[in-house]
């Protein structure tokens, strides 16, 4: 088993290291998802499920070396994959090293990782004991990383525990990471479903007026971060299509927040798409359709989820299972992102979703 303590790479991107060869994480061979990575030379950090990353390598082996000095139990869960395979699961925790795979046919490797689940107990925002940091890949000595092909848009999904696939696996583990898995939400469904890579933003309890677990701010005080003092960057590369799935915890009028946060991307993103969803359980219909139509842009629109879930299709009645999120509520929205993505495409008389 390797096991490599803290190691800084300066201006490098790859260094020997007894007898393996590291990749820096910061390296432009690391494809990662868009709006929810802080990407440096020595770390890169996300605090979101469904955050994820794909690259290439060459040789037998890799292991990916995480920094959890920081986190506290329940620690954030993982799930990677190499070609394809089934998705193992790994949870960080002290031992820092993550072997995932040795032993391959010497040739080019595709490895993929998901965040899978973070904790709602514990501080995610400011000092997040969540956080997952990716400090290195180690490979065979002398083997590359490899950029794979970049998907042709790019999709931000803010939403709530919904979106960040909260008890989609059940009610009663006693951690909460064991309940949750973004792998069977909706919003991580869309990334497999278009030609598109999809940053998922999303944090449970939270809203437009009403702050999240772990310390997180409304939408409007957290959309341009990725955590307490780290900016969000929207224009490497800028979305194609930003989606909304926010009220089911709100009380009150959402309209203004939701002017507020959908103007400010717009200001910086002016060609950007903008689809805000009616709440699963039809809250705030009325605000949100004032909202749009004061924004005035016909580049933002909205669309009723009514029928889209049945509370039985849960454990508690609010936070759809993961059969439900794949089967029944994903197939329902993709009709209306198919037509924002690509609007050459769609049939006379489409409306985009409203």
């Amino acid at each position: 088993m390797l096991c490599f303590g803290p190691f800084v790479f300066g201006q490098t991107l790859s260094t020997t290291v007894d007898g393996h060869t590291m990749v820096d994480p910061g390296s432009p061979t690391v494809l990662y998802s868009p709006f929810n990575w802080n990407v440096l030379s020595g770390a890169a950090s996300t605090i979101n499920s469904g955050a994820y990353l794909r690259t290439l390598f060459g040789g037998t082996s890799i292991s990916v070396l995480t920094d959890t000095s920081a986190n506290m139990r329940p620690y954030s869960q993982l799930w990677v994959r190499v070609d394809g395979q089934p998705w193992v699961q790994h949870k960080l925790s002290p031992h820092t090293t993550l072997n995932i795979a040795s032993g391959l046919q010497k040739r080019t490797h595709l490895m993929e990782l998901i965040v899978k689940s973070t904790s709602e107990t514990i501080p995610r925002w400011s000092n997040s004991a969540t956080m997952v940091t990716i400090t290195g890949f180690v490979l065979d000595l002398g083997e590359t990383l490899s950029l794979p092909q970049r998907r042709s848009k790019n999709i931000l999904i803010f939403g709530d525990s919904i979106t960040e696939g909260v008890r989609t696996v059940n009610c009663d583990a006693t951690e909460d990471t064991d309940r949750n898995d973004v792998l069977g939400d909706y919003s991580f469904a869309i990334s497999t479903a278009f030609d598109a890579e999809v940053g998922i933003v999303a944090f449970g309890a939270s809203g437009f007026t009403r702050s999240g677990t772990g310390g997180v701010p409304p939408l409007p005080l957290s959309y341009n971060y990725l955590y307490a003092g780290v900016a969000r960057r929207f224009n490497s590369p800028p979305p194609d299509l930003v989606i909304y799935n926010y009220g089911t915890n709100d009380g009150g009028n959402i309209a203004g927040p939701l002017q507020q946060v959908v103007n400010s991307i717009i200001d910086m993103v002016p060609n950007s798409k903008h689809h805000v969803l009616i709440p699963l359980n039809n809250s705030h219909s009325d605000d949100i359709a004032w909202a749009i139509s004061a924004i005035a842009n016909s580049r933002v629109t909205h669309s009723a989820t009514a029928g889209f879930f049945d509370p039985r299709d849960s454990c508690d009645g609010l936070h759809p299972y993961n059969y439900s999120h794949l089967s029944l509520i994903a197939p329902r929205l993709f009709p209306a992102i198919r037509d924002l993505l690509y609007p050459s495409a769609a049939p006379a008389g489409v409306s985009n979703g409203q």
